[in-house]
Order: structure tokens, then C-alpha cells, then sequence
């Protein structure tokens, strides 16, 4: 963006506007999601984490609003960890939409076996996630 000459300001705004930068408006509630939050006891960290999965929904929400009865629902998804806890993002999303009418219809897991995009890592996560989900649901 500074290259389109944007101001470092201006960059500043937009980034905030990113998930999980900006602040929730609804707080989603799972069972596997209040018993993450219960555990992180970070606030900062708690926050990012309702943003996310605020933002995440609503855009899956938007995506699927004009899916045909039976039609089916296909999201790829991985499970990061925060704060070295590991985030159930497929079964978060699958509880979410299990109470809004959705079916669960499968899982599939794609074990990561080659990785090395930045060399070295120095995270709580040094070795990023170990697989990526693809969830069905139907609606």
C-alpha cells in the first residue's frame, strides 16, 4: 500500500480493520470455544479470539445465507494454538452452525508433512499446525 502511496497512517487504519484486529461486535458462544476461553485467561488474547471467530462466522454466514436446502457447506480450516492452547477451529464452526440448522457430514484431515516457508520459528507454536480440515456440512 505505501508503494500506491498510502501514508503510514492510512496503512494503519485499514490494517485495524483486519480480523482479528478489530473489536467483536457479537460474542460467539460453543461449548469447545467458552471452554478455550475459560483456559487462555489472557484478556488481549481472549479478545482476538472473539474477534476472529465474530468476523470468521459472520463471513461464513454471508457464504452460505443463499445455499439451497441439502446443499452442502465445504470449509477449510487448520487449528492454531494460542498462548500453546490448540483451537478446535473445525469443531468451533461445526457446533456454531449444528445449532443454526446445519448437519455435520464429515471431516477430513490433511496431515502437513512439508514445512518451510520462513526457516526457523520463534513462537509458541514453533511447528505451525500439523494438519488442515476440511469440514462438511449440509444445510
Amino acid at each position: 500500500m505505501y508503494w500506491l502511496g498510502y501514508s503510514e497512517k492510512q496503512v494503519k487504519s485499514i490494517s485495524n480493520l483486519e480480523i482479528p484486529y478489530r473489536k467483536a461486535d457479537r460474542l460467539i458462544e460453543t461449548k469447545t470455544l467458552n471452554k478455550i476461553r475459560e483456559e487462555l485467561q489472557i484478556k488481549k488474547l481472549t479478545d482476538i479470539l472473539n474477534s476472529y471467530f465474530c468476523y470468521t462466522i459472520k463471513a461464513l454466514e454471508n457464504a452460505t445465507i443463499n445455499l439451497k436446502k441439502g446443499g452442502l457447506a465445504c470449509i477449510f480450516l487448520g487449528n492454531p494454538k494460542v498462548n500453546g492452547i490448540e483451537v478446535e477451529t473445525w469443531q468451533i464452526i461445526n457446533e456454531y452452525f449444528t445449532e443454526k440448522g446445519f448437519h455435520f457430514r464429515a471431516i477430513y484431515e490433511d496431515r502437513i508433512k512439508t514445512r518451510q516457508l520462513f526457516g526457523s520459528r520463534n513462537n509458541k507454536n514453533p511447528e505451525g499446525m500439523k494438519s488442515e480440515y476440511l469440514l462438511i456440512m449440509e444445510k
